[in-house]
């Protein structure tokens, strides 16, 4: 017996074609939306991870400007304190000055030579006083150029100045102060000391 399909195969073929077309478009489209989902995730995760090391590195910046801003602290406080050892250095150094300066005022004074005035600015020293002679002037003033303190004495001025029965001259004149060193200056063996 043979067999004759009146069916129509052609469209049936086509129906199952469609049929196919539309179950692989289907796929491809749901294979799209998971690959686009999945990159979207991938994006925000790695955009996720990148913030949390920015802010990672933002409190390491933030922790590491405030160690900054201790050290500059300490170096503040540190150059605070140099000045006021230099301040105390220049006072002491100062006060040995001092000493050494009346020292030297008293010890070179020849007899017959009486101060009435010094003033020190700076390095310079203004000395006024008077003398019964103007020889005692001159003597003062080479015992003051040969000092270990002074230096370059300069005479401002000689007057006659009548003191009582006396007749002495008035004088003023200027010397400047030798740089010393306080700390390289030995201190002198006393006397009858065997080194």
């Amino acid at each position: 017996m043979i067999r004759i399909n009146l069916l129509p195969y052609r469209e049936l073929r086509k129906a199952a074609h469609r049929k196919t077309f539309q179950l692989y478009l289907a796929g491809a489209l749901g294979l799209a939306g998971v690959l686009i989902a999945g990159a979207y995730l991938w994006q925000g995760a790695s955009l996720d991870a990148q913030l949390a090391r920015n802010q990672r590195l933002d409190d390491a910046i933030a922790m590491m400007t405030a160690r900054l801003g201790k050290v500059e602290t300490l170096r503040a406080q540190k150059a605070a304190l140099l000045a006021r050892k230099d301040m105390a250095m220049r006072l002491q150094e100062g006060r040995v000055e001092a000493v050494l300066l009346f020292d030297a005022l008293v010890r070179d004074l020849p007899e017959g030579v009486y101060l009435k005035d010094f003033k020190q600015t700076d390095r310079s020293v203004a000395i006024s006083g008077f003398a019964l002679s103007g020889a005692r002037v001159s003597n003062y003033m080479s015992q003051l150029g040969n000092s270990a303190v002074f230096a370059n004495p300069v005479l401002i001025e000689v007057k006659a100045a009548p003191q009582g029965n006396l007749r002495t001259s008035e004088f003023s004149l200027t010397v400047s102060l030798k740089a010393r060193d306080v700390q390289a200056t030995p201190a002198a063996p006393a006397q009858g000391a065997k080194p």
